[in-house]
């Protein structure tokens, strides 16, 4: 069922969306519309996306409607994630507004400028981007595909072992995910926090139909599926959302599958997982019953999960953190490339910061 018009993270901005909200039972549009005079909820604290959610709008609308789509975006179980960690507009919105369905209208009714395309994606690939701020550091000193072994003292500088040889820095940043990052930094604090940050394992099966098929495919970009419904978690069509010369009138689509609680997917061999998918949505889309390609790629502990007292986490590891050594990135600070360059920037302030107090020292 497709989401009404001036939807705002699953949730109708309209009320006369929430009266015919799609895809939920009478019931459940009526205890969803109970948000409208529930009483907030009067504790400052974290808490869980579901336990807002189904204190707001009931179980059926956060179930069926929203957790697939806010949960999904984490690969996550909308009861374990936290809520200002993950969608911390959400709570302000019942602080200011006393309702979800009253927040989600005042969204809807803000002007809304020319922010360009929603989706946007570099033309030869996320590596483009890599590849681009190799060219424009531009320095000799730069390894990549270098791995990291171990971060040391060595007098007043940090000594980072690596197969190439040692580095000396006077800072240290790192980005990559929880568990490397705990192996790395000295033990301690900082590191056992670190480690504690639970990973789950997902996965993506890719799909190319015959020419012919792409026109066959809605409008939109693809579906979210509430748990346990069909084998993948979401479907994004990719030749509708990134078309490209190369797909002709081909129907491309992705099909993610694996999540918290539903890692066991990923057991199955490549060809049970395309089966699964191609069959799924040969029952919802006008497509084949097999595609003409495919391919399964697995990222095995590839999604950081935010649990209730995940930002309370982060404050704590930083403030552990070793003078000179700083982390930054999805395990901490959102797991979106927006979100990615927003936490390096604020920790590169941080390090030009912690590195004039050294001079001035």
């Amino acid at each position: 069922m497709p989401y009404p018009t001036g939807t705002a993270f699953g949730i109708p901005g309209d009320l006369g969306d929430a009266f015919r909200w799609p895809g939920l039972s009478r019931a459940g549009r009526m205890r969803a519309l109970r948000d409208l005079i529930g009483r907030k909820r009067r504790a400052d604290g974290d808490e869980s996306l579901g336990a807002l959610l189904r204190r707001r709008l009931g179980d059926e609308a956060t179930d069926r409607a929203i957790a697939p789509l806010l949960a999904g975006l984490y690969a996550g179980d909308v009861d374990a994630l936290s809520v200002r960690a993950t969608f911390p507009e959400l709570q302000g919105w019942e602080r200011a507004q006393g309702s979800l369905l009253r927040g989600a209208q005042a969204a809807a009714r803000r002007p809304k400028g020319d922010a360009g395309p929603m989706f946007l994606c570099p033309r030869d690939g996320v590596e483009r981007l890599i590849e681009a701020l190799v060219a424009e550091v531009g320095d000799a000193s730069l390894r990549t595909s270098t791995p990291a072994s171990k971060i040391e003292r060595a007098d007043d500088a940090w000594r980072v072992r690596t197969a190439d040889g040692p580095v000396d820095a006077r800072a240290v940043i790192l980005t990559v995910d929880a568990p490397a990052a705990a192996r790395l930094v000295p033990p301690g604090a900082a590191s056992a926090e670190l480690a504690r940050i639970p990973f789950v394992s997902t996965g993506v099966v890719a799909l190319v139909y015959p020419e012919g098929t792409g026109s066959a495919l809605p409008e939109g970009s693809g579906f979210v599926v509430p748990r346990g419904a069909a084998p993948m978690t979401a479907s994004t069509w990719i030749s509708n959302k990134w078309p490209d010369p190369s797909f002709g009138d081909r129907a491309v689509l992705r099909c993610f599958v694996g999540a918290a609680g539903e890692e066991d997917i990923l057991d199955a061999d490549d060809g049970a997982l395309i089966e699964a998918c191609a069959r799924h949505l040969a029952a919802l889309v006008p497509l084949p019953a097999a595609p003409e390609d495919a391919a399964v790629v697995r990222w095995p502990r590839a999604m950081p999960q935010y649990l209730v007292g995940h930002l309370e986490r982060a404050e704590r590891i930083r403030y552990e953190l070793p003078p000179g050594i700083f982390v930054c990135g999805r395990s901490l600070d959102g797991v979106g490339v927006p979100d990615c360059v927003r936490s390096a920037g604020v920790t590169a302030d941080a390090i030009t910061a912690y590195l004039d107090r050294e001079v001035h020292a």
